[in-house]
C-alpha cells in the first residue's frame, strides 16, 4: 500500500523553476474570486499538481504493475481562498472534490461502477479493502462505493450530512434535495435514514475524538 500526500496547491503556491506555467483564464470566476491578484498562481499550481498526477498514472498504465494495482486519488478540500461559495445552493460544491479510482478488471467481480453517487473520505479505505482484502477484518468507517447494495451517504466537517439524495446542514430539523450537479434545491422532510446517519456520524466523531485525546494523554506519561 502506497499513500502519497501532495502540498503543491497550498500557499505559498510556488512552482518548480523549470515548469512552464500555462496561460489560464479566470473569466469564468469574475466577481466571485476571493483574491484576484493570486488567482493565476493558484490555478497554475492546481494545473501543475494535476499534470503530475496524470504523469504518475500514465507511467503506471504502461508498467508491469498496471494489471495488479488499484489507483485512487482525491483531495481533502477545494482550492481554498479562491472562489466565494456564498449561498446555500452552492453549499455542497464548497466541499465537493472528485474521487478518481481505477481498478484492474480482475478485481471488479461483484462490483459496479456508478459515477452519479456521492461519498466521503471515510468511504475510501472500505472501498479499497473490499477490493483487495475482502477476507480481512477491519474497522469499517464508511461504505464500499463499488458495492451496489451499500447505502449512499456522505458527511462533511460537522456541517453537512447526505443520504437518500437528501442533505441536512448544521443539525437542522429540515433537509434539502440536490441535483446531479450538487446544487441544493427544494426543502423537504428528512428521511429516517438520513437522521439516523447523522446521529451515527456525530457519535462516531465523539468516539474518535475521545480515542485521540486518550492516546495523546497516555503518550505524555
Amino acid at each position: 500500500l502506497m499513500l502519497i500526500i501532495t502540498t503543491s496547491n497550498h500557499p505559498p503556491h510556488k512552482l518548480p523553476q523549470d515548469y512552464e506555467v500555462p496561460s489560464l483564464s479566470t473569466t469564468a470566476f469574475d466577481g466571485r474570486l476571493m483574491g484576484p491578484e493570486n488567482a493565476q498562481m493558484q490555478m497554475a499550481t492546481f494545473r501543475y499538481a494535476s499534470d503530475q498526477l496524470g504523469n504518475f498514472l500514465h507511467e503506471l498504465d504502461n508498467s508491469p504493475l498496471n494489471n495488479s494495482t488499484v489507483r485512487m486519488a482525491t483531495g481533502d478540500h477545494v482550492l481554498r481562498s479562491f472562489y466565494q461559495f456564498s449561498n446555500k445552493r452552492d453549499k455542497l460544491l464548497a466541499g465537493a472534490v472528485p474521487f478518481y479510482i481505477q481498478v484492474p478488471t480482475d478485481y471488479m467481480s461483484g462490483k459496479e461502477w456508478d459515477t452519479s453517487i456521492t461519498g466521503s473520505q471515510r468511504d475510501i479505505f472500505p472501498t479499497l479493502f473490499e477490493l483487495i482484502l475482502a477476507d480481512t477484518t477491519y474497522l469499517k468507517t464508511g461504505f464500499d462505493l463499488l458495492a451496489p447494495d451499500e447505502p449512499r451517504a456522505a458527511w462533511y466537517e460537522h456541517d453537512g450530512w447526505m443520504r437518500d439524495n437528501q442533505v441536512t446542514f448544521n443539525n437542522d430539523a429540515v433537509a434539502y434535495a440536490y441535483d446531479d450537479q450538487l446544487k441544493v434545491t427544494d426543502q423537504t422532510t428528512p428521511s429516517s435514514a438520513l437522521l439516523g446517519y447523522r446521529k451515527h456520524i456525530n457519535a462516531l466523531e465523539a468516539l474518535l475524538e475521545w480515542q485521540l485525546v486518550s492516546e495523546m494523554a497516555e503518550a505524555k506519561k
